[in-house]
Order: C-alpha cells, then structure tokens, then sequence
C-alpha cells in the first residue's frame, strides 16, 4: 500500500500490517529496469535511508538499507519481494536492531484483481508478522454519472508478537468504490469487521470516503 497513491487505495483503510513495511523517508536509492522477453521485465531498486520516516529528526549516525525486487508478466502479474535492514531512530544508547522482509503478488485480468501481502519484522527481540489478501471485480454500467463500480472483500491477520499467545488480531472488510465520472472522484463505503484473540470487543466499523 505504501506503492499507492491516496487516491488509488482500494479501501478506505490501509490493511493492519502495513506499519510494519517502509514509508517515506529521506535518503537515495538506485533502481534497475531490464526486459527479459516479450512477457516479462524485472525492476530492483536498493537504497540507504536515514530511519527516521516523516516529520521526525534523525538522532543517531546509522542509515537503513532497503531493498526491493518485482518480476512484472504481462502487465497483468507482479511478484514482488522486499527487505529492510537497520536500527531504530533513537539515540545511540538504546537504538535497537530493526530488520523486516515481505513479498506479494498481485493478479490483474479484465475487470478482477486479486493481491496478497506478507510482512515480517524484528525489533531487537520483538517479532512481529502480518499478512492480508484482497479481490475485487469492477462492473461497468451505462451510467454516465456512476460509469463503474467495485466490489471488494479483504482478510487479514496481524500479530504484535509472535512470542506471545492472545495478541493476534484479524479482520474482514467488505467495500465498494463508485467512480463518479470515472476521472475525479470516486466514493468508497466500506464494513470492518474486527476481531481481536482475546477481550473481543463490539468495535466493527462502517466508513464512508
């Protein structure tokens, strides 16, 4: 999700895990694109960052190393695989090691997508993991004002620590985009529903952007 734009997300939030992966941060990074065949083209991108993400000041001298590979077929699959490797933005006496690795697929034919992510990452001894799949089908209509709509569902499962049992939490979301114009705007009306492993509470959502 951190590869799309605000306005491309499928849903109105982004899956649990995703604060596990990488996000915006300062530093330079090298990337490489080769077409192998008529069908397939790689890209791999490498770089180092400073750790410290956005509105936040670096506070120590280490850097984090990110790198990223996809395989693109057709235009229609992409397979995908990262890793980050680094310390936490803190000062040099309680820094700690970070590192995290992920992959994902994603399948796009005609009007159906399906996609799948899996994150895992390590700070100092804390390991957490989390992973979500999602399909969607867009139905054209003859509708000028509403000329498409999409139904999606999404799974998925997120753990705080694997070391620990209870923590684990899942949840289901049901939506729809409606694209007004099919330019400009589209809404999105989206059903969460939450479950935690252990002290389940009546928290599902209804969303509305």
């Amino acid at each position: 999700d951190f590869l799309k734009s605000a306005s491309a997300l499928p849903f109105v939030n982004t899956y649990m895990a995703k604060k596990l992966g990488t996000g915006r941060d300062i530093g330079a990074m090298i990337t490489f694109q080769k077409k192998l065949n008529q069908h397939t083209k790689i890209k791999l991108s490498s770089g180092l960052f400073n750790g410290a993400g956005i509105n936040q000041s670096d506070i120590n001298n280490d850097k984090n190393f990110v790198s990223r590979a996809e395989m693109h077929y057709n235009k229609n699959v992409i397979l995908a695989a990262n890793i980050l490797s680094g310390k936490t933005n803190e000062v040099d006496s309680i820094k700690q090691d970070i590192s995290s690795f992920g992959g994902s697929i994603t399948a796009q034919w005609k009007h159906e997508i399906v996609e799948a992510e899996y994150i895992y990452s390590k700070v100092d001894q804390t390991k957490k993991s989390g992973w979500n799949a999602w399909a969607g089908h867009t139905f054209k209509t003859n509708s000028e004002f509403i000329p498409a709509i999409q139904l999606l569902a999404r799974y998925e499962q997120y753990d705080t620590d694997i070391n620990l049992s209870g923590n684990q939490k899942d949840r289901i979301t049901i939506g729809s985009n409606f694209y007004i114009d099919n330019k400009y705007t589209k809404i999105q009306l989206n059903y969460q529903i939450n479950n935690e492993e252990i002290n389940s509470t009546d928290n599902n959502e209804f969303l509305v952007n």
